[in-house]
């Protein structure tokens, strides 16, 4: 019984201590089963710069790139910049990070830290940003125990993008994304773009820019400095601009402006203003083709159709000028010179009011004389002055049917409306100009 005893006191004991143990071990964090999963990968990772494959030589590491667009936060098209909001993925497989899960109570994820392990160098070839980081000070990476390794985080890309300026403001604009690594060529690390990458849709409009959509594709590049051809992960972001603000703000007024412009050659010549009237719609007309080259790049390559239009509109603006400065000149030439009109103009401005009303029922009997002086040539000397003095017992008489008096003012009147239909010409194929430009 002694003996008997004895055992039962030594199986206590054991048992006890064993009870203990497990409590310790429960209390113990770096016996967790995630913990020691991770303790013992990480003991025997090694160097992390070594890329993850068993075969360095010939097996190449293959990085599936994923790229969703959130938002155009800002595009200055005078910098050609853009920045943008959305999430980058990265998935890859590492062979050293491979483990049963049945040694580990089933675990099949783990979570690492990105410095804690190979992380594929892949940069924003057409970044701006110098703090730009592939990764985060607080970037997670999911391992999986075959060794799938991914990593997905927020970014905030700040990028260089070509403008494409001809068609502003019903532009259309692509900018290119390219992801790749700096140090490793496609024999060692092969860029593939996710499979849902086209068929994913996560956009917020910012009220200037509609978002159109984004293509990704793998694309190999070849350079002189090294002997394999780089892979990249190609994305081409394509964006609308809402024109809407520009049509009610800039194209409606020059419109009306042009419209306006022509309406100087229907004011008449004695009128103060009408010199001023076409240079204020000319400074008016620079003002607009400013605002516009405010906005856009200094590029030389492309000129926006908007602003070949404002430039035609300037330089006819400046032909009204020059048509109104010759309009008021000719209407003042009798207060210069006593010159009769020339017989050709004499003749066109008769044929003018030959289908128009006169603008004068009645003349003076010295008027009619000077106008007969002109277009008689036959008849004496003391017969035309007999008739003279005959006509200045007369105030006024009315004009016969058959005549029509011609007068510098009046020339003047019919020039206006000539460099009316001339200049209503010019605008009228400077729009159709301007509208085919914008489809071709």
């Amino acid at each position: 019984m002694t003996s008997l005893g004895g055992c039962l006191q030594t199986l206590l004991f054991f048992y006890s201590a064993c009870l203990f143990q497990k409590v310790v071990d429960c209390n113990d964090p770096t016996k967790h089963p995630l913990k020691m999963l991770a303790t013992d990968l990480l003991k025997k990772y090694g160097p992390v710069t070594v890329r993850p494959t068993w075969d360095h030589e010939n097996t190449a590491t293959i990085v599936i790139f994923e790229l969703l667009i959130a938002q155009v936060v800002e595009f200055d098209e005078r910098k050609q910049q853009v920045t943008l909001n959305g999430w980058m993925k990265q998935v890859w497989q590492d062979d050293f990070l491979r483990w049963d899960p049945e040694s580990y109570q089933g675990i099949k994820t783990l979570m690492l830290n990105d410095d804690q392990i190979w992380f594929p160098d892949v940069n924003l070839y057409e970044n701006i940003d110098p703090g730009f980081l592939h990764t985060s000070p607080l970037s997670i990476t999911q391992v999986n125990s075959t060794g799938s390794v991914s990593w997905s985080t927020p970014v905030i890309i700040q990028s260089s993008c070509k403008v494409q300026v001809r068609y502003f403001p019903f532009d259309t604009q692509v900018c290119t994304l390219t992801f790749g690594s700096w140090s490793m060529d496609g024999s060692q690390l092969k860029m593939r773009v996710s499979s849902g990458q086209n068929r994913e849709r996560v956009f917020y409009d910012n009220g200037v820019w509609s978002f159109d959509g984004i293509e990704g594709d793998s694309v190999t590049k070849k350079f002189s400095c090294c002997e394999f051809p780089f892979e990249f992960a190609e994305f081409n972001l394509t964006m609308t601009r809402f024109s809407d603000f520009y049509v009610y703000n800039v194209l409606i007024p020059c419109s009306m402006l042009c419209l306006v412009n022509l309406m100087v050659f229907w004011m008449p010549p004695q009128a103060g203003e009408k010199m001023a009237f076409v240079v204020s719609n000319l400074l008016a007309a620079i003002l607009f083709q400013q605002l516009v080259g405010s906005i856009m790049p200094p590029l030389g390559d492309e000129v926006p159709v908007l602003s070949l239009f404002f430039l035609l509109q300037i330089m006819l603006s400046c032909l009204v000028i020059v048509g109104t400065t010759f309009v008021l000149r000719v209407y003042h030439n009798h207060e210069r010179t006593n010159k009769p009109i020339p017989p050709w103009i004499y003749r066109l401005t008769s044929k003018y009011y030959g289908i128009k009303t006169p603008l004068h029922g009645w003349r003076s009997a010295g008027e009619r004389h000077s106008n007969d002086l002109y277009m008689q040539n036959t008849g004496s000397v003391n017969t035309k002055a007999t008739d003279l003095d005959d006509t200045h017992s007369h105030d006024e008489e009315p004009l016969k049917d058959d005549e029509v008096h011609i007068t510098w003012q009046e020339v003047s009147i019919v020039l206006d409306r000539v460099l009316f239909i001339l200049a209503l010409c010019i605008s009228v194929a400077i729009t159709v100009f301007v509208s085919v430009a914008y489809h071709v």
